[in-house]
C-alpha cells in the first residue's frame, strides 16, 4: 500500500507514529495521511530553510503546519478512522473455521486434511506457517529460519492447494513476537530479562523478540509473503502484541530508542505487512481489548489503530480467557452476554469498517458448562452480536462436539430439515478435559 503526501503526491514512508491525526482513504483505494506532510516539510527545510521552489510548496508548508497544530490542538492521541478497502472474499467473510494443530497437518497426506475439515462441517481452516515456539513450518530457507527445527511440514503447498480444491478457505497463521527460536539465534533482538541481562522467558519458558526491532518485522513481513506465494488465502497475524505477564515487568526492550507508545509499535508492524500483501490480513486479539478502551493492558492493541491495515479482527472470546469479575458465576447466559457484547462492541467501535471474526472455545478447559449447549451458545452469542462468521480453537485438534453442532444447525437451516432435538440431548458424550489444548499463554492479563 503507497502512502502519499496530498500536497505534492510524492510517496512517504508509513507514517506510523502519524497515525493518530486524520486519515482517510482516496478515491483510488490508497491510504492518504494528512499529515504525512511533515516528511514533506522535513524534505523542504533540508532543501532551503526560508526559500521554496514554488508557490505550491510554499503553501503546502503552511497548510502542513496548520494541520498539524489543528489536529494537536483536538487530541494528542485522536484515533484514525478505521475505513479500508477489503480484500476479503465471500468465502472469507463467512468463514466457519477451526485450528489445525501442526501435528495433524504434519500428518496429512493428499487430501486427507480436507475431508477432516469436510467431516468436522466447516469450511475454513487455519494452519501454522509460523508457530507458538518460532518454528517455520514449511521451509528451512529463510535468512532467520534455517535448521532442523524448521520445515516439519514441507508439504504444505501440496495441502494448500488440495484445500483449496475442495472449496475451504485457508488463512496462514504467523505467530510474531512470540518466537523461540529467532530469540535463540539472535539474542540481541531478544527481549532482555533485566535481572540476568540474558533473554526473557514467560510462564512457558519460551523466548520472545523485540517487537521494536526491525530485523524481528523484516522475519514476520518474509513468513507472511512466502505463506501468501504458497496459494494460502489469509494470513493471519497471532501474539501480534506485548508479553504483559507478570514476570514481564523484568523485561526489557534494547531496541526501544523513543517513548513510542506500544500501539504505535503494533500498528508499525501491521502496515509493513499489509504493504508487503495482496490477500487478506486479520489479526488475532485479547476478547478484553472490546471492553478495555484505549491500551488499557500494555498489549499494544488499541483497536482504532491497528485496524486500518487489516481485513479482519478475530477477538479471542473463549471463556478460559475471562478474569472472574466478568465471569464470576459461569453459566450460559453469562457466557452469551460476554461474547455478544464484545462481538457487538469491536464491530461498533471500528465502525463496522472491520470483518469481526470472533475466535470460540473449542476445548473443556474452565468451561463448567461443557457440552454441545455450550458450543451452540457461543455461535448464537456470535452471530447476534454481528459476527461474520467464526473460528474455533482447540490446540489439539478435537472438534467432536463442534461437528455435532453444526451438523444439527446445517439441518435446522436446511428446508427440508425436520425438527431436531436441542443440542443438550445429543447422545454424544463430552470428551475428557486436555488441559493442555487450552491456550494457556494466551489468557488475559
Amino acid at each position: 500500500m503507497d502512502f502519499l503526501c496530498v500536497f505534492c503526491g510524492r510517496p512517504v514512508p508509513p507514517p506510523v507514529f502519524l497515525a493518530q491525526f486524520v486519515s482517510h482513504t482516496g478515491s483510488n483505494g490508497r491510504k492518504i495521511h494528512l499529515p504525512a506532510a511533515f516528511d514533506y516539510i522535513g524534505s523542504m527545510r533540508r532543501q532551503s530553510l526560508f526559500y521554496f521552489i514554488t508557490w505550491r510548496h510554499r503553501l503546502g508548508y503552511l497548510a502542513c503546519l496548520s494541520v498539524i497544530f489543528a489536529s494537536v490542538s483536538q487530541a494528542a492521541f485522536a484515533s484514525p478512522e478505521t475505513h479500508r478497502a477489503s480484500r476479503l472474499s465471500d468465502r472469507g467473510r463467512q468463514a466457519v473455521g477451526i485450528y489445525a494443530p501442526v501435528p495433524r497437518v504434519h500428518k496429512a497426506r493428499g487430501d486427507s486434511l480436507a475431508k477432516w475439515v469436510q467431516r468436522i462441517g466447516a469450511n475454513a481452516v487455519v494452519i501454522d506457517v509460523k508457530d507458538d515456539r518460532g518454528r517455520v513450518t514449511f521451509s528451512r530457507e529463510l535468512p532467520d529460519a534455517k535448521g532442523p527445527q524448521h520445515g516439519i511440514s514441507p508439504h504444505i503447498a501440496d495441502l494448500v492447494q488440495s484445500l483449496k480444491a475442495h472449496d475451504i478457505y485457508v488463512i496462514a497463521r504467523v505467530v510474531c513476537f512470540k518466537d523461540h527460536q529467532l530469540a535463540r539465534l539472535r539474542p540481541d533482538i531478544a527481549i532482555i530479562d533485566r535481572r540476568t541481562n540474558t533473554p526473557w522467558r514467560d510462564r512457558t519458558e519460551l523466548g520472545w523478540v523485540d517487537p521494536h526491532s526491525q530485523v524481528a518485522r523484516d522475519h514476520i513481513v518474509r513468513v507472511a509473503v512466502a505463506a501468501q506465494e504458497m496459494g494460502f488465502d489469509e494470513i493471519q497475524l497471532d501474539y501480534v502484541r506485548f508479553p504483559v505477564e507478570r514476570a514481564a515487568a523484568h523485561a526489557a526492550y534494547p531496541h526501544r530508542k523513543e517513548r513510542t507508545p506500544r500501539h504505535m509499535v503494533i500498528a508499525q508492524l501491521l502496515a509493513e505487512v499489509d504493504s508487503a500483501l495482496t490477500i487478506p490480513l486479520s489479526i488475532d486479539v485479547f476478547g478484553l481489548t472490546a471492553y478495555n478502551p484505549g491500551d488499557a493492558d500494555g498489549l499494544g492493541q488499541w483497536l482504532e489503530y491497528l485496524a486500518p491495515y487489516v481485513d479482519a479482527i478475530s477477538p479471542m472470546v473463549y471463556l478460559a480467557n475471562w478474569p472472574a469479575k466478568y465471569y464470576e458465576k459461569p453459566s450460559h447466559a453469562a457466557t452469551y452476554r460476554l461474547i455478544e457484547g464484545a462481538v457487538r462492541r469491536t464491530d461498533e467501535r471500528l465502525d463496522r469498517q472491520v470483518l469481526v471474526r470472533p475466535l470460540l472455545q473449542g476445548f473443556q478447559w474452565r468451561a463448567d458448562q461443557w457440552g454441545p449447549r455450550f458450543i451452540d451458545n457461543q455461535i448464537e452469542a456470535a452471530l447476534d452480536g454481528g459476527a461474520h462468521g467464526f473460528l474455533f480453537w482447540n490446540q489439539g485438534g478435537s472438534y467432536r462436539l463442534l461437528s455435532t453442532v453444526l451438523q444439527q444447525r446445517a439441518k435446522k437451516a436446511s428446508p427440508e430439515a425436520s425438527p431436531e432435538a436441542s443440542p443438550e440431548a445429543s447422545p454424544e458424550a463430552s470428551p475428557a478435559a486436555v488441559p493442555e489444548a487450552s491456550p494457556g499463554e494466551r489468557t488475559a492479563p
